[in-house]
């Protein structure tokens, strides 16, 4: 009997603790996402209104990010502006 009810206790525990597992990763998942988007906005502006080639913002970022990761980022904000 007692050992049913530790076994139900730690189930419980158990439960807490992975749904407080989850809840960290989709805070994470959102915290990514909304820096990427912020990332993808700005440099859209560089390419769009500032006239600057992929390549250009590439180098005006200092070597923070690569070609793909720009082209990549550039989608996230295409993605956003087509209609849907």
């Amino acid at each position: 009997m007692a050992r049913r009810r530790e076994r139900a206790q730690r189930d419980r525990r158990l439960e807490k603790l992975a749904i407080e597992v989850l809840t960290a990763l989709g805070e994470r998942e959102a915290t990514i996402a909304a820096t990427e988007q912020r990332a993808s906005a700005a440099l859209q502006v560089m390419i769009t209104d500032e006239s600057l080639t992929v390549s250009e913002a590439v180098l005006w970022c200092a070597g923070a990010i690569s070609h793909r990761e720009a082209t990549r980022l550039r989608h996230l904000t295409a993605g956003t502006l087509q209609p849907g």
